[in-house]
């Protein structure tokens, strides 16, 4: 009897110290699963501000000051968040919205057959 004792006593210090590598193993998983969640918010918001940039520009065919400050502020992250080619196209469609937005403000008045030649250029230019 004392020698089943004494095996069971020798047996529990590993047992104890699998468990805790099992509890620390499900630890590190859940940090991970945690991030992985944290970056794809913060992916989904540049995607979001991408679309409803592109959206504002398509519905009114004009570009504002403001969506463009926000739109900016919202892809300055792309680069850390999301590859290299993604982070270049959203810059890509930035420049052009710019260069759209020049266009409309050296018109004195832009009818709406100037509104959609501009929004085919942006759209042309952009590929959408």
């Amino acid at each position: 009897m004392k020698e089943i004792i004494q095996i069971l006593a020798a047996l529990l210090t590993p047992t104890v110290a699998l468990f805790a590598c099992i509890i620390a193993y499900r630890q590190w998983r859940t940090e991970q699963n945690k991030l992985k969640l944290a970056l794809f918010e913060k992916r989904v918001a540049v995607y979001d501000a991408a679309r409803r940039f592109i959206g504002q520009i398509i519905t009114s065919g004009r570009v504002e000051d403001n969506w463009m400050h926000e739109f900016l502020e919202r892809i300055i992250v792309a680069e850390w968040l999301l590859n290299e080619d993604v982070a270049k196209y959203l810059n890509k469609i930035y420049d052009e919205a710019l260069k759209l937005h020049t266009l409309i403000q050296t018109k004195d008045t832009v009818n709406n057959e100037e509104k959609k030649k501009n929004i085919a250029r942006f759209l042309l230019i952009n590929k959408l």
